[in-house]
């Protein structure tokens, strides 16, 4: 017996790069062909406190942070609206912390029914140093998770 698949809400994370912008494709594809909404998501990390650079202050970062929240929640805007003129509802969300956190936490809040990421497609030394948050995401996900890799970032 075949499993009938019900794809009403599907949560985009976007770092905007360039893998989360052909990502976004696929998630408006997805939407379109199963009725479903977005739940658009971009995750600020926190600025990491500069102790050893002393010519940063505590105002200095807090308006720094709160222009690139601005920054984020207008390139959001702009996704937004692509995804609105596909005719899909979408919902925004600019949440501040770490992003496996946050894309996990959003996922179960909202009971979504899939999660799309784009992917860099780290190998060697840069995937053990940064990790990858969409691979924690598909080992984790209670949901199925579709990760869509850049074709120019290799095979």
């Amino acid at each position: 017996m075949a499993a009938v698949m019900d794809i009403r809400k599907i949560l985009f994370a976007t770092d905007f790069s360039k893998s989360s912008g052909h990502a976004l494709d696929y998630a408006i594809l997805m939407a379109k062909k199963f009725s479903s909404q977005i739940h658009l998501l971009h995750v600020v990390q926190p600025v990491p406190p500069l102790v050893a650079d002393l010519a940063f202050t505590s105002a200095g970062l807090h308006t720094g942070s709160f222009a690139f929240l601005r920054h984020s929640q207008e390139h959001l805007g702009a996704i937004a609206e692509k995804i609105g003129l596909a005719g899909i509802h979408v919902t925004v969300h600019c949440r501040e912390g770490l992003p496996y956190d946050e894309i996990m936490a959003m996922a179960e809040e909202q009971m979504v029914d899939l999660i799309v990421l784009g992917t860099h497609g780290l190998t060697g030394l840069s995937h053990v140093l940064m990790g990858s948050v969409a691979e924690q995401i598909v080992r984790n996900a209670n949901s199925p998770v579709l990760t869509v890799r850049h074709p120019d970032f290799g095979n």
